[in-house]
């Protein structure tokens, strides 16, 4: 399973045609897959999709970054000193964020999902930059 939702959050964020896009995309899924979504985890983070996932998104950053790819989650992680902690940090908030949409039955709209996260990584980018 793992290397399934791998490729396909790859998958979605090679898809973007702009940096706000991926975001886009991925939130888009989750919305299209929420029954899976629920059914795949339990309503807390001691499940082991939740570790499983921040692990995938970090290390999907991680090798993006490596390959040099221009995108903002890769420029955020590599404004700091230590881009593989930062990877880990960053995903451990979306991945938390996400945990939270879902159990409040994605009571808050997609679209404040979409701008919060925004904001919250040209947060994390202009602060890794002011340092």
């Amino acid at each position: 399973m793992k290397h399934t939702v791998n490729t396909k959050i790859t998958n979605l964020i090679d898809e973007s045609d702009s940096s706000e896009d991926e975001l886009v995309n991925v939130v888009d899924y989750l919305c299209t897959h929420k029954t899976v979504m629920r059914n795949l985890a339990t309503s807390n983070a001691n499940s082991s999709l939740y570790p499983t996932m921040v692990n995938i998104l970090a290390d999907i950053m991680l090798n993006r970054y490596e390959a040099g790819i221009d995108d903002r989650l890769v420029k955020s992680i590599g404004t700091f000193d230590n881009p593989e902690t930062t990877a880990y940090m960053l995903s451990s908030s979306i991945v938390g964020a996400f945990y939270w949409w879902r159990n409040q039955d994605y009571a808050t709209s997609k679209q404040t999902i979409i701008k919060h996260a925004n904001m919250f990584i040209d947060w994390l980018t202009a602060k890794g930059k002011a340092k």
